[in-house]
């Protein structure tokens, strides 16, 4: 998941900029071929054919015969399924022939399919079957894309977690933290956890954020108290600041080798 959250709640002016990151972030982790039908046409996105391909797995070429792929419904009669087990949508998967799934949807529903064979035969369609889209990550342990949330506030990107039981540890990164994250005797992994939510701030902090959220009833010194770890991640000097796009991957780069330290502990 990726929340993209208003850093000054009210203060628009020339469009909003966390909707229009939204967008950007929608389009890029949507597979090219249901772009034309997911993706609505916008403004927003009139110049998004130069962004640089993600190159995601789940970002299928014409030949990957891949266990799964993502897909969008047609607008075609339902078909029916081999032996008379019941009608499916016609799913277009990326590839020269469609995909008949074993139940109908709304056409223009984005679907993960799983493909069982790619051996048509004697068919003019493949047969498939629509599952959640997290099966690919749980069953094969490959990344599958992201779903983008927008968020009007720093206080909504906690109370709209899409998770039953939120998160249940959060990460907030700030170049004014008094922890560092390379400081081995003070931090030396993260705990188990089912939820890991990872917070940026503009170049003014997390600390602008909370100021500027009337919902949050807190002062920017008062912060940290949001997190479970409030930690720097770029090193100090240099410059006036990190831009967040820069802290970012510096962040994930430090972030994502502990993550994995943990997951083989566990």
């Amino acid at each position: 998941e990726v929340v993209i959250y208003d850093d000054k709640p009210g203060d628009v002016k020339w469009g909003d900029p966390s909707l229009f990151l939204a967008r950007v972030c929608q389009y890029a982790e949507t597979p090219p071929y249901i772009r034309k039908v997911c993706i609505p046409r916008h403004q927003d996105l009139q110049m998004a054919g130069l962004l640089s391909p993600l190159e995601a797995p789940h970002h299928a070429k014409l030949n990957d015969q891949l266990p799964y792929r993502e897909g969008v419904t047609l607008d075609k009669p339902p078909g029916t399924r081999p032996g008379g087990n019941g009608t499916g949508s016609f799913v277009d998967v990326g590839l020269k022939t469609n995909v008949l799934i074993d139940r109908p949807l709304k056409p223009g529903m984005r679907v993960t399919v799983r493909m069982p064979s790619y051996d048509k035969a004697g068919r003019s369609y493949l047969l498939g079957e629509a599952v959640p889209p997290n099966r690919p990550r749980s069953e094969l342990g490959v990344y599958w894309g992201f779903q983008t949330r927008h968020a009007p506030s720093l206080k909504a990107v906690f109370s709209g977690c899409p998770f039953g039981d939120a998160y249940d540890y959060k990460v907030g990164v700030s170049e004014k933290a008094s922890l560092s994250i390379d400081d081995r005797k003070k931090f030396k992994a993260f705990p188990s956890f089912k939820h890991l939510l990872v917070v940026f701030g503009p170049s003014g902090g997390i600390e602008e954020c909370v100021e500027a959220d009337e919902d949050l009833a807190m002062s920017g010194n008062q912060a940290h108290k949001l997190f479970n770890a409030f930690l720097r991640t770029t090193p100090t000097g240099g410059s006036r600041f990190v831009r967040p796009e820069e802290a970012l991957f510096i962040s994930l780069s430090k972030i994502g080798p502990l993550l994995e330290r943990e997951n083989a502990a566990s």
